[in-house]
């Protein structure tokens, strides 16, 4: 709602079309949510509403960005940075798998004395090579990665990293 009235002041519904068509929202919006949420926004000094006169009923309120809200919008902006670039950090160590995500749910790391589940990508004891078993004439193990997940699962797992990454 900030950067749709940072780009210039709307009513509520331009607003909430606006959502809509930025792919923001899945569901028509709540008009009583919609107010709600703008009324909040207002509350805190990082919007305000301005009464116009309507030739079609009663006054509308259309709603600009304020400093507090410019300043809430850069803050946000910073924070969405630093979580893109951790996303691509993770994107791009996905795609070293092939579109595949590797199985680590059997095996765990010792990590502060603590027992934890392997998030770190090492090949885990189904596909890691023991290069001191292996021997010049012997292959070393090339078990498959673990089937592709969906995208659901990806993003589940996308997520449930980063939720860990935030509790350290």
């Amino acid at each position: 709602m900030l950067v749709a009235c940072a780009e210039a002041p709307r009513y509520g519904y331009e607003i909430a079309a606006w959502l809509t068509s930025e792919g923001l929202v899945s569901a028509p919006v709540s008009p009583g949510r919609l107010y709600e949420t703008l009324g909040g926004l207002a509350r805190t000094g990082a919007l305000v509403a301005v009464a116009e006169k309507s030739d079609r009923g009663p006054a509308r309120r259309r709603y600009h960005l304020t400093a507090t809200g410019r300043e809430r919008l850069a803050a946000w902006t910073t924070s969405l940075e630093r979580t893109s670039a951790t996303l691509a950090r993770l994107l791009s160590r996905m795609a070293a798998f092939n579109g595949t995500v590797p199985d680590h749910s059997n095996h765990d790391h010792t990590e502060g004395g603590e027992t934890m589940p392997c998030q770190c990508h090492c090949g885990g004891p189904e596909t890691r090579s023991t290069e001191s078993a292996t021997t010049a004439t012997e292959p070393a193990n090339t078990a498959q990665p673990a089937p592709a997940r969906s995208v659901e699962e990806r993003l589940d797992h996308v997520e449930a990293l980063l939720e860990r990454l935030v509790a350290r």
